[in-house]
């Protein structure tokens, strides 16, 4: 479902995060973990301390599983509890 970014629609879909948001987080990650990579624990046969993964609001605390699907418009007015009458049109 497409929303504009600040609506109650987008943070409820995409918990607050931008594109901007995970594509800066992302870089970050690639940048600690090219940072351990020239530490003397990333050249051992067993590297140590490597860097973990940044926290994203609401995607960690989340776990979300494979079987879940996108929210259908029809589940989406059932849930805002908005009544459409659909009888009579094809």
């Amino acid at each position: 479902m497409q929303a504009p970014p600040g609506t109650a629609v987008y943070a409820a879909t995409h918990r607050g995060w931008t594109v901007s948001d995970h594509l800066l987080t992302d870089a970050i990650e690639v940048l600690d973990h090219l940072l351990w990579a020239k530490t003397t624990d990333a050249q051992q046969k067993t590297p140590k301390h490597k860097p973990k993964r940044r926290p994203r609001p609401g995607l960690d605390a989340v776990k979300q599983k494979p079987e879940d699907k996108p929210m259908t418009v029809a589940d989406y007015l059932a849930k805002t509890g908005i009544v459409v009458n659909m009888e009579g049109r094809e």
